[in-house]
């Protein structure tokens, strides 16, 4: 029998979440602790998150904040797992490493990273280096990892994390007097190496998020110092507005990045694309729990019609029937859902954006589009950056899940264009005109331009740092399921 969509790791939960907050053992944390400096709580006792800075301008005591807030905001996360069992859960999909290699992919970066730049002549561990350098991206929904079973114990990795960081915050003074590089496009200086490492780091808080999200309650318990769950406005419809339109005039849009000009850039913005736009109207939400049950409600899952080939054969292999993070909260009532969030399951909030894979959004939109006698698509990139660049910037919602509508904030009727989830793009990933390689880390964007990653731009509610930017190329195969969502686009 092929395996649910719903992770069968999940039970049916009992309560609402993952209990009390938790506040970990002081010996928890290899490096800052809550309320030291790059550490700091707001008056509500949660963790702070310090936005990038500039290379150019930067200071050892700036540098030394920001490398210890993605330090601390990774180990919040891990301090959700209630046990050591749950470092060592497979996902159920097959796509990922279990959470032990986040637990040490991250430190084992910072390491590898500053010696390729030379800054170190050696390692700390030269087994977890090999163990933790790389990551999973599967080719395909059917070609699932076989994860190994010999993983170190969480004290050995919890023991090597705290050397690194020692090592590194040694080094903050040293590499920021080194200065700021700028050769046209990404180099491999010391401060970029160091600063890639701090970005790398908050892209993998993100993915540990994901599979996070994908355990048990039971194995789980909310971090004191992590954005609380905010249920206050499940229930928030906006039935009037949801589906309102705003129109953007056409433009040519230039966007990329020649030069370096101070920030630190993945080498996927370095180049430039110009580009002719046409008028278009974008949705003005991303589309909700609430529309998204009408696709569901109408069989959306088991009419082929809808899918590409790819997308039925992976609805197939999965048997999806909803999406990966929907729960039936009870047979006998056909439309009764739950949400899995990180950290609990709340009634499924109807005006919350619905979290897909790109292959169920594009079923949705040619649903949609016979439903509504008009082509409804996924927006380009382009059309994504030229209504970004149309409307004043958005700010991201200070939640610890996606947010209702009601509680983002509005410019020119366009809600949520960062910060709330990625928005999937109907463009393969491909390089822009005039790329540059990265000396670094020439492995992280050039294996993805294979017509097989999706574009994602926006940010979701958990990204930081550079990838809080919308200038930030997203990109992920069509069967991963991330914190991204819908937005609907005519022309």
């Amino acid at each position: 029998m092929p395996p649910s969509v719903i992770n069968p790791n999940w039970t049916r939960p009992s309560g609402s979440g993952a209990g009390a907050p938790h506040r970990p053992n002081p010996d928890w944390w290899t490096g800052p602790k809550p309320g030291e400096p790059g550490a700091e709580l707001d008056g509500t006792g949660r963790l702070n998150v310090l936005p990038a800075p500039r290379m150019d301008t930067l200071s050892a005591t700036q540098m030394r904040r920001y490398f210890a807030n993605g330090w601390i905001l990774g180990e919040c996360l891990f301090a959700a797992l209630a046990d050591e069992e749950a470092f060592y859960l497979r996902p159920y999909h097959g796509l990922r490493h279990p959470l032990i290699f986040y637990y040490g992919h991250g430190a084992v970066f910072y390491i590898n990273k500053l010696r390729q730049s030379g800054v170190l002549d050696r390692g700390i561990n030269p087994q977890f280096e090999a163990l933790f350098e790389m990551g999973v991206d599967e080719m395909s929904w059917d070609d699932l990892s076989q994860s190994r079973s010999d993983w170190p114990s969480v004290a050995e990795v919890q023991a090597y994390r705290r050397e690194v960081y020692a090592c590194i915050d040694a080094h903050v003074e040293s590499l920021v007097a080194s200065g700021y590089r700028s050769n046209g496009g990404p180099d491999a200086s010391p401060l970029r190496a160091l600063m890639m490492a701090c970005e790398h780091e908050r892209i993998h808080l993100e993915t540990s998020a994901v599979l996070v999200r994908e355990l048990p309650c039971q194995h789980l318990r909310r971090p004191a110092a992590f954005p609380a769950f905010q249920p206050r406005a499940c229930d928030t419809a906006l039935e009037s507005d949801r589906s309102s339109w705003t129109a953007i005039p056409a433009q040519t849009l230039r966007f990329g990045q020649l030069h370096g000009d101070g920030w630190f850039r993945w080498d996927n913005e370095y180049g430039q694309r110009e580009q002719a736009v046409a008028a278009f109207e974008l949705g003005n939400n991303l589309l909700s729990n609430a529309e998204f049950a009408d696709f569901v409600a109408a069989d959306g899952y088991t009419r082929p019609e809808f899918w590409s080939a790819e997308g039925w054969n992976w609805r197939e292999q999965r048997n999806a029937h909803q999406p990966s993070f929907w729960l039936r909260a009870d047979s006998s009532r056909e439309a009764a859902y739950l949400l899995r969030t990180l950290f609990e399951f709340a009634e499924l909030p109807r005006s919350w954006p619905v979290e897909v894979n790109y292959h169920e959004a594009q079923a949705y939109c040619a649903w949609r589009s016979a439903r509504a006698g008009q082509k409804l698509e996924l927006p380009t990139e382009a059309q994504l950056r030229a209504a970004y660049r149309w409307m004043a910037q958005g700010q991201a919602p200070d939640h610890g899940s996606s947010a209702p509508y009601a509680g983002s904030p509005v410019s020119s009727g366009l809600r949520d264009l960062s910060g709330n989830l990625w928005q999937w793009c109907a463009d393969s990933f491909a390089p822009l005109d005039q790329p540059r390689r990265d000396p670094l880390y020439p492995e992280f964007s050039v294996p993805a331009y294979d017509q097989a990653h999706q574009v994602l731009l926006g940010g979701s509610f958990l990204s930081t740092g550079r990838y809080a930017s919308f200038d930030t190329r997203n990109y992920f195969r069509p069967h991963f399921v991330q914190h991204a969502g819908i937005r609907l686009v005519h022309n």
